[in-house]
């Protein structure tokens, strides 16, 4: 009977001791993305949002993944939760923004290049200059060339200031 405990705990040691953390999930997704291997990185990322639900970036990764699955209703719902759980994500809105924008919503996409715009304090000059030039085209869309015309305007005055 010893022999028998000592034998399972040997052989269930490994198995009991190898759990996986979220960090350790987003790591695989991103190896799945190089490998393109789409369908094995949305099953890591969800597996990382349900080991740590409360992480921001993860949701975003799922939504590319799954804009790239062709799945961009379910890609906009994790930005919308990466949105909910930090405000101040200015890439869950940037990223929303173009998959609005690529779905024709030239609206939506605005409202979300704003949001971008209005709270990407920390980001570099070069991301943020885009952020004016991706509202600008969306503008356009939807004939707003006064609009337009302003974002372009921001956007070279902070490119050529760098």
């Amino acid at each position: 009977m010893r022999n028998t405990i000592l034998l399972l705990s040997i052989l269930l040691f490994p198995i009991l001791s190898c759990s996986d953390t979220s960090e350790d999930y987003v790591a695989k997704g991103y190896n799945k993305i190089e490998a393109e291997d789409y369908e094995g990185a949305l099953l890591d990322f969800s597996k990382a949002i349900e080991l740590s639900p409360d992480k921001p970036n993860v949701y975003i990764n799922r939504a590319i993944v799954k804009r790239k699955l062709g799945n961009n209703k379910g890609a906009i719902k994790d930005y919308n939760k990466a949105v909910e759980l930090d405000p101040n994500e200015s890439t869950a809105y940037l990223n929303r923004g173009h998959l609005q924008f690529s779905m024709g919503d030239y609206d939506a996409a605005i409202e979300d290049y704003s949001m971008a715009i209005e709270v990407s304090q920390g980001d570099s000059n070069y991301k943020y200059a885009h952020y004016y030039q991706n509202r600008a085209r969306a503008r356009i869309k939807v004939h707003d060339y006064k609009g337009a015309n302003a974002d372009y305007k921001t956007y070279m005055e902070i490119i050529t200031a760098q």
